[in-house]
């Protein structure tokens, strides 16, 4: 199903960035066709892009400052609400919830992501 959606996005890319459109800020959406555009459908189902270390242990073992943005859209953020007991077990990661963000938390609510970049930094680089 994911290479037939790939074939016709090739096929009518007008049609392509109008749905990009509907999810991303316009100056994204032309990009982001072309990059999907470009990715090796082979190589995802290669599992290659699948890291080798599973996410629990990988941010376990984070032993720098890490900020951790994600969502709670169902279907599309990538760790949720149920990942951040995970990351909440290493005091070095701060785990941020934006409610009603997908996977791209900065396209879903870029003001909250911004600023709790921001925040974030200043906690960790103070000024001074």
């Amino acid at each position: 199903a994911r290479e037939r959606a790939r074939a016709a996005e090739v096929a009518d890319l007008p049609a392509a960035v109008s749905r990009a459109l509907e999810t991303m800020p316009d100056v994204e959406a032309l990009p982001g066709v072309w990059a999907s555009q470009r990715t090796d459908p082979a190589l995802l189902l290669s599992g290659v892009v699948t890291p080798e270390v599973p996410w629990d242990e990988a941010m376990a073992a984070l032993d720098v400052p890490a900020l951790l943005l994600t969502g709670d859209r169902p279907g599309s953020a990538r760790v949720g609400r149920e990942g951040l007991a995970t990351v909440a077990r290493n005091p070095r990661i701060t785990p941020i919830l934006v409610p009603g963000a997908g996977h791209q938390v900065r396209r879903g609510d870029p003001e909250a992501f911004y600023r709790a970049i921001d925040e974030w930094l200043a906690e960790i680089l103070p000024v001074g």
